[in-house]
């Protein structure tokens, strides 16, 4: 395979028929052929980990090493144009402890722009900021 547009059917391939584990080594492989990945290959790497989530990862050490291996793809992910990304990585971390860092980093990398910062009165007590859907612009 030559480029991230390739790589990025094989990974969506392999996810379509179940196979997160095969996703992910194509999503590897990719890596070490010294090919950037693009916006849909990191959206399916992430799609491919809740997927391997989902499936009742058979010990929860394999589930935490999924967590983890979405920790590394999202310190590896382009902060620029990876709005679909940045969806995908909110569906696997939705609810859990690093949810509201991602969800805040996902706005100030101007992901998600139809999502306005906002403080409401008892923000000066130290409480984080609070977030409110503008659907306006």
């Amino acid at each position: 395979m030559r480029d991230a547009v390739c790589y990025g059917a094989a990974i969506n391939s392999a996810i379509g028929a179940k196979r997160p584990g095969r996703a992910l080594e194509i999503f590897d492989s990719m890596r070490v052929a010294g090919v950037v990945p693009d916006e849909g290959c990191y959206n399916g790497a992430f799609r491919a980990c809740r997927l391997q989530r989902g499936k009742g990862a058979a010990a929860s050490g394999e589930s935490c090493a999924t967590t983890e291996r979405c920790r590394r793809l999202l310190a590896q992910m382009p902060r620029t144009q990876c709005r679909d990304g940045f969806n995908a990585a909110l569906d696997f971390f939705t609810g859990t402890a690093d949810g509201p860092a991602i969800f805040a980093d996902a706005i100030d990398a101007g992901a998600i722009r139809s999502i306005a910062r906002y403080r409401p009165a008892w923000a000066e007590r130290n409480l984080p900021p609070a977030y409110e859907l503008d659907l306006h612009g």
